[in-house]
């Protein structure tokens, strides 16, 4: 009787063990997993992050490179339209200088 009351008392302690031992595994899963979840968000913030400071860079760059373009194009508009006042300038002197000589010309045909 007494081995038979022993032997069911240390099934019943084993079966709490067990019982323990299981409960223990559940929970460490359990954290194992919220764990995992929580580096998984947080990786997937910082991934979210540094894509739009990648964005933002880019965005920063191509505004750069389209005001470098814009600076251009102004400085060789300005450069061409000073090219062509210089020019218009220049034929207009000599337009000038041109009536000049004909109309001295012809005071001279007609001193003649």
């Amino acid at each position: 009787e007494k081995e038979r009351r022993d032997a069911l008392l240390r099934k019943k302690e084993a079966d709490l063990v067990r019982t323990r031992l299981e409960e223990e595994r559940r929970l460490l899963r359990q954290q194992s997993e919220r764990a995992m979840e929580s580096m998984r968000a947080e990786m997937e913030q910082k991934q979210s992050a540094l894509e739009q400071a990648y964005k933002a860079r880019l965005e920063s760059s191509r505004k750069a490179w389209e005001r470098e373009r814009e600076r251009r194009e102004d400085a060789e508009r300005r450069r061409a339209q000073e090219e062509a006042t210089t020019l218009r300038n220049a034929h207009e002197n000599e337009m000038k200088e041109l009536q000049k000589r004909l109309e001295a010309a012809g005071q001279a045909n007609a001193v003649q």
